[in-house]
Formats: C-alpha cells, sequence, structure tokens
C-alpha cells in the first residue's frame, strides 16, 4: 500500500514496514498530533517505546518497522507520520514563498539588469552622532546605512525601507554569513525591490526629480541632511511651494543656484502662480529600528 508519504506493507507474521518515498524533503521533526496526546498516556512503556523508536528510525533513515506485538498501535504510528510529512511540506512550501519572495527582490536581476544608480558621495559631519543599526547579528556602521538610504530615495522607495530590507536579511541571519561585508550588503540593496505599498514619489514624480537635484547640489557633508525622517516638499492653495528639512541645509538651499533652480522648476511642474519658496525646518532624525 503506498500513500503520498510513505510504502506500508505487512508481513503474514503482522509485521508492519514503512519506508518513506524517494525524493520526499528532508524531515524534520517528529510531530505527535495534539490529539492523541492523550492516547499516548494511556500505553504501556513498552507500546510508548514502539512507537517512539518507529518514529525516530523512519525520521532518521527513512524506514522503521514494527513488531507484530505493536499491531494495535500501528493506527497511531501512521498518524504521527502524516502529521510529521504534513509538516515537512508545509516547510518547503514556506521556504519557497520565501525565495520567491527574495528572487523577486534582488535575486532574479543579473549585475547586466540592474539600473545604473549614480550615489553621490555623504560625509558624516564630525558633531553628527548616529548610531548603528544592529541586525541579525550584523552591525551596519552609520556611513553603510546612509548609502543605503540615499540607493532608495534615489529609487523612489518609501521612507523606512531600508529598515524593512536590514530586518529582512537579518531574519535570514544574512544568507547564512554570506553577505559578509559593508560591500556585498549594498549590493543586496541596490537589488533591492519595494514589493509592498505605495512608492514614495508615486503621487508627485516632480517631488523625486527635486530631490535627486538637490541630493546632488549639496555639499557632500550636507547630503546626509536632506536623508532624514520627515524631509518632504508641499504646496499649497496659495501657490507657495514650501521645503520641509533639517535647519543645517537651509543656509546651502538658499545659496546654491542649483538648489534654487531645482525649487523652482518644481514650482513651474506644478504650475503654480505664486513665485519663490519656503523653507519649514524639521528636526534631524533617523529611525535605526523599526
Amino acid at each position: 500500500m503506498q500513500n503520498k508519504y510513505f510504502d506500508f506493507s505487512r508481513s503474514p507474521e503482522g509485521e508492519c514496514t514503512f519506508r518513506r518515498l524517494d525524493g520526499r524533503p528532508t524531515f524534520g521533526d517528529l510531530v505527535i498530533p495534539i490529539t492523541d496526546m492523550e492516547t499516548l498516556s494511556y500505553l504501556d512503556p513498552q507500546q510508548l517505546g514502539q512507537i517512539l523508536i518507529a518514529g525516530r528510525d523512519y525520521a532518521q533513515e527513512g524506514l522503521c518497522v514494527l513488531p507484530p506485538s505493536a499491531a494495535e498501535v500501528t493506527p497511531l504510528l501512521i498518524r504521527v507520520i502524516c502529521t510529521s510529512e504534513a509538516a515537512v511540506d508545509h516547510r518547503v512550501t514556506v521556504s519557497t514563498a520565501g525565495r520567491a519572495g527574495a528572487n523577486a527582490r534582488w535575486g532574479s536581476r543579473t549585475d547586466a539588469e540592474l539600473e545604473h544608480i549614480d550615489l553621490p558621495e555623504i560625509l558624516i559631519p564630525a558633531a553628527l552622532s548616529l548610531p548603528a543599526i544592529q541586525s541579525g547579528g550584523v552591525e551596519i556602521a552609520p556611513k553603510e546605512y546612509l548609502m543605503t538610504i540615499e540607493a532608495f530615495l534615489i529609487r523612489g522607495y518609501e521612507p523606512g525601507q531600508y529598515l524593512t530590507f536590514y530586518s529582512y536579511y537579518g531574519r535570514n541571519h544574512w544568507q547564512d554569513g554570506t553577505v559578509d561585508t559593508p560591500d556585498a550588503r549594498l549590493n543586496r540593496a541596490l537589488r533591492w525591490g519595494q514589493l509592498n505599498g505605495p512608492r514614495r514619489f508615486d503621487a508627485d514624480p516632480a517631488a523625486h526629480v527635486l530631490f535627486l537635484e538637490l541630493l546632488n547640489a549639496l555639499p557632500a557633508k550636507k547630503r546626509v541632511y536632506l536623508l532624514g525622517d520627515g524631509v518632504q516638499v508641499t504646496t499649497d492653495t496659495s501657490g507657495h511651494v514650501c521645503l520641509h528639512a533639517p535647519r543645517e541645509i537651509q543656509k546651502d538651499i538658499k545659496d546654491l543656484t542649483r538648489a534654487r533652480a531645482a525649487l523652482d522648476a518644481y514650482r513651474k511642474a506644478h504650475h503654480l502662480a505664486g513665485e519663490g519658496w519656503g523653507f519649514a525646518p524639521v528636526p534631524f532624525r533617523i529611525k535605526t529600528r523599526r
């Protein structure tokens, strides 16, 4: 007799043999159905030992034999084996879904298929103290995660997507340590795809252009302030543009010709009747945990 998990045979003497089918996934834990837990408590020690030994042999060797004296516990062993095998299949399904998700994010794209991204240099001002990000036993230094935030800004990802990225790989222990250098992690970040929810500039593509221009216009030691939480651009009914950003870059935005031109281009892209733009200071913050 065969089911989807094993072959079952009974000898004329009453000996029962379970042989796991070839090609089945690697066995995990032996799972006892909760509905059978009470039944186990009523078995005598010999019968309980027969069940456990047979289950162990099946899990380790893919083959177990119950002697004729254990015939009455055969149905229980079958339920234990089937429940355990179902758990194996579930684990494979979850793993396959995880790999599919990873492939959708980065794995299916070759180097030749990656869009080219210029990452303007970022220097951390001496007066600015930023903590590291801890993820999956790896410490992500500020310079590294700022580059990831910058890459995700350039690609138009929602704020905070970098924490989703670090959380995903942290849960997977950075592919068991194979993604073990800043360059390797940045490579994965450049392959990462935001799968869920609206992207940052879906409702305002002109803002994407504006932020790319500002990022390139600012000095290397001031770009970090454009990457903080709460940085955005808004318009009002009177035709004014307002840039919400840390005060540390207010003077640079005002003095840099390229930055002023970018804000004027944004105003024109929205066909605003008003002139000029304003600046709304926001505190500089970068989240380091979800």
